[in-house]
């Protein structure tokens, strides 16, 4: 009996499932373009920075061929003259005056305008100006539409003013168009932030799994920038979620991976005596804080440090230091939402130690209503925990300090001296 021939086997093909890119955000113009900077800034440079974004997305809503005669050089040097005043020397009003009348002939004009709109938008977010941040991060996608990173940056301005859904259409529509153009960088960056989000957002589980696949994105194309980014953010979650030692772990590995003085290094150390705080190794934790503090310039990010070195003040028993913190979170009242209710927690958390009843309910109580309003689940939910137990008959014992590991002590001593051997 012969056998027939039979054809040489192939891999099974499966269909390859179709995927379209997440749509951006619409504008949010429920009154007219860009009012949100109007309401932010009540003065005449306010209407001067409103001038001067609508003028931009005129430029980028023309065809090319048009934009030549938008504009007369001295009409738009005189609109921007109206706001380069007060914004810092360091942004590039004039780069962004000479792309607005140049021949459009000439290359580059979108990315000096997107420059000078990122420059706005960061200075904005220092300021406290949440809405003229996000209208400025916004046109930088309106000028480069296929960026997947103009995308992720419109996103993180939305996250920070706490619109959050919006955010998340941004991170998804990033992830779209880097996956399009095979931006490995953007796709893993993308996935890290929609991991912050998730966290803020109180969902641990998203975000962990977010944060994974981002450091796997790294780790397999070899970004190892990014790949200490997304350990990092492990640590953070590790703060919450895991035991002591695999917080620790992340911490460990993310340093090693920073390698060179990274900018985001005296972060890295802020969470890393953060896991040591929140585990009541306050000692060892408050003199990194205090090395940290010259580096953190930003009003939203600073109270945040400030906070924490109150609370470590009163677990050891300094309450001059405590009030001192208080004082400074309460003078940048106006100019901190972002990190506003973490802040108070952690000096509710202070007060309680302290045994200052009646001051850590005021601050916890102000910590839940602005977590609830943001949707901060996770500091919402600790806020309430704390009133819970200040509210209970009897004392309740607040922090206490406990002496740090060898370990520790040496790994300490090396975040130190890196911060101040490179001290702005």
């Amino acid at each position: 009996m012969a056998i027939l021939a039979r054809p040489e086997p192939d891999r099974p093909r499966t269909q390859r499932r179709k995927w379209t890119i997440p749509p951006p955000p619409t504008p949010q113009w429920s009154r007219f373009e860009a009012a949100g900077i109007l309401d932010d800034i009540r003065a005449p440079h306010g209407l001067g920075l409103w001038i001067v974004f609508r003028d931009i997305l005129l430029w980028a809503n023309t065809e090319p061929a048009q934009r030549a005669h938008l504009f007369a050089s001295p009409v738009a040097r005189e609109l921007i003259g109206a706001v380069e005043s007060v914004l810092p020397s360091g942004i590039s009003t004039d780069l962004a005056l000479r792309a607005l009348t140049r021949d459009p002939a000439h290359e580059g004009e979108s990315a000096q305008l997107g420059t000078f709109c990122k420059e706005v938008s960061e200075w904005a977010a220092g300021e406290g100006f949440v809405l003229v941040a996000r209208e400025f991060a916004e046109l930088v996608y309106h000028l480069a539409p296929a960026d997947a990173d103009s995308a992720l940056f419109a996103g993180r301005a939305c996250r920070q003013e706490g619109a959050f859904d919006r955010a998340e259409q941004w991170y998804k529509h990033g992830l779209g168009l880097a996956r399009l153009h095979s931006d490995h960088s953007a796709y893993v960056l993308a996935l890290i932030r929609r991991g912050v989000l998730a966290e803020q957002r109180g969902d641990s589980a998203e975000a962990y799994r977010l944060h994974v696949r981002a450091w796997k994105g790294a780790k397999r194309h070899k970004i190892r920038k990014l790949g200490a980014y997304a350990q990092h953010e492990l640590l953070v979650m590790g703060v919450y979620t895991e035991s002591f030692e695999v917080a620790q772990e992340h911490a460990r590995l993310a340093l090693r991976l920073y390698g060179r003085f990274d900018e985001r290094y005296p972060q890295l150390a802020h969470d890393t005596a953060f896991v040591w705080a929140w585990h009541n190794y306050f000692s060892a934790a408050l003199p990194v804080f205090e090395a940290v503090l010259p580096y953190i310039t930003r009003a939203t990010e600073r109270i945040q440090v400030i906070a924490n070195i109150g609370r470590a003040a009163a677990a050891i028993g300094d309450a001059d230091r405590f009030f001192l913190a208080w004082d400074e979170v309460n003078d940048h009242k106006e100019s901190a939402a972002e990190y506003r209710a973490t802040a108070l927690l952690n000096l509710g958390y202070g007060a309680r130690t302290l045994r200052r009843g009646s001051l850590g309910r005021e601050l916890a109580g102000e910590a839940l209503h602005l977590a609830s309003l943001r949707g901060e689940k996770v500091v919402a939910e600790h806020a309430l925990a704390l009133l819970q137990t200040m509210g209970m008959a009897g004392e309740v014992s607040g922090d206490r300090d406990k002496p740090p590991t060898a370990e520790m002590l040496e790994m300490s001593e090396r975040l130190i001296g890196r911060l101040r051997r490179n001290q702005p």
